[in-house]
């Protein structure tokens, strides 16, 4: 019979657990923000800001839904910390952003990621007309759409 060894026992030292280090979830520190727009305006990038201080890179990828759930479909090559939806479409569309830090120099996880808030962006055309109000690059923004 053949028993591996497991250590830890006697008093000889050795048998610690080593610590684990995993990699730090990124934090989110502004989110993407609703917006309306008549179809075919040029809509504004949505826009997620994050940050990380115990080192590693951190990596962007879109998606979208109908719902405003978390489980919507990957947006191909949107992967910036910013994305600007399309307008040629009348409807209700929700958009957010995985944010993923990667650190190889840690010894357990080498990833941790967090999930934006999504945006609701509506293409309308409607005759009751729609204003939307926001702070835009430190400027009051306001567009009649």
């Amino acid at each position: 019979m053949f028993i591996a060894g497991c250590g830890g026992g006697g008093s000889g030292g050795g048998g610690g657990d080593p610590t684990i280090t995993n990699a730090e979830t990124p934090t989110i520190t502004k989110q993407p923000e609703s917006r309306i727009y008549n179809p075919g305006n040029t809509a504004r990038p949505l826009v997620v800001e994050t940050s990380v201080s115990g080192g590693g890179g951190l990596s962007y990828q879109w998606y979208s839904n109908t719902e405003n759930e978390t489980n919507g479909t990957q947006i191909d090559d949107e992967t910036a910390n910013t994305f600007t939806p399309s307008t040629a479409t009348e409807g209700t569309f929700f958009y957010y952003v995985i944010v993923t830090n990667t650190n190889n120099s840690v010894n357990g996880n080498k990833t941790e990621s967090v999930t934006s808030n999504a945006a609701k962006i509506i293409v309308s055309n409607t005759s009751e007309g729609y204003y939307n109000v926001s702070f835009y690059d430190d400027q009051l923004d306001f567009i009649e759409t």
